[in-house]
């Protein structure tokens, strides 16, 4: 991370602060500082023994006990930023520029007990969830959930479109547990699952949940409704503007949009709900 360092006692490798990122809180200790600039001179320090004065600047890297959502600064800046407190005090703030795997000990390296869910978060940054559109998104949903796919597998997760061969009336009913399975299966192995198909909505919808569900894993419902200008100009509310979407978990009302501008409005509604365990 690039930290900016406003704090009266120098930074040292071994200090320990309250991270603060988002509505994230935790403790976090100094592993490395890297680099420290001289705010005076805009040099590179050259002491062996390197520590952080005020109004310096640096790289640092922190170390947590437990894994924190987030994102590089420079592709989602809102969950790439950070400050840190020392007691009660501000004393700094930073950017994230990179997030390092922990280091393996030979006992973690010889563990043979089953992955966890935890552990899979810890390595894909993200939990495994199942994740359906409805709304007016279905006449092009699988357009849209090809580049809601790529979007989210650019920002480094593991990612599944799962689009059956068959989905006409008839195959409904013989289909929708099978497909059900399968994404449980997919959200379980850290998977974000997205799943395409334009029948999927009310009933079936409840009965695809009730068979996906699992306490290990999420389920979202995305609901992208159109919000009607004209009608909001006569002072309707954008409830009462929208569609039903009382099976959504996030609901995107939205303007006369381009698909790209979409499916951008998706991904930051999406990141907070992948990004917490």
């Amino acid at each position: 991370s690039n930290v900016f360092w406003l704090g009266a006692t120098p930074i040292r490798k071994g200090s320990t602060y309250k991270l603060k990122l988002g509505a994230q809180e935790m403790p976090c200790v100094v592993e490395s500082i890297e680099r420290v600039i001289d705010a005076s001179t805009l040099e590179n320090q050259q002491d062996d023994d390197r520590h952080v004065q005020k109004n310096d600047a640096a790289e640092i890297i922190f170390r947590t006990d437990k894994p924190l959502a987030l994102d590089l600064h420079r592709t989602l800046p809102t969950t790439g930023r950070f400050v840190l407190v020392d007691g009660y005090d501000l004393c700094g703030g930073g950017i994230i520029t990179a997030a390092l795997e922990p280091a393996l000990t030979q006992q973690d390296d010889l563990t043979q007990d089953q992955v966890t869910p935890i552990e899979r978060f810890k390595r894909n940054r993200h939990r495994g969830v199942i994740l359906v559109t409805q709304g007016i998104l279905a006449p092009k949903s699988h357009e849209l959930m090809v580049q809601l796919e790529r979007a989210l597998f650019n920002r480094g997760m593991q990612t599944f479109l799962l689009s059956p061969a068959h989905d006409d009336l008839q195959a409904q009913e013989k289909s929708i547990e099978s497909l059900a399975l399968t994404a449980r299966t997919l959200a379980a192995a850290g998977v974000v699952c997205m799943v395409s198909t334009p029948w999927l909505q009310g009933e079936a919808l409840r009965t695809f949940r009730d068979t996906a569900d699992d306490a290990g894993t999420g389920f979202i419902v995305v609901h992208e409704g159109r919000f009607d200008i004209a009608l909001a100009e006569q002072g309707e509310s954008p409830e009462d503007n929208a569609p039903d979407f009382a099976d959504a978990d996030i609901v995107l009302l939205q303007r006369a949009q381009t698909d790209d501008e979409r499916v951008r409005a998706m991904v930051e509604q999406l990141i907070p709900h992948l990004q917490r365990y």
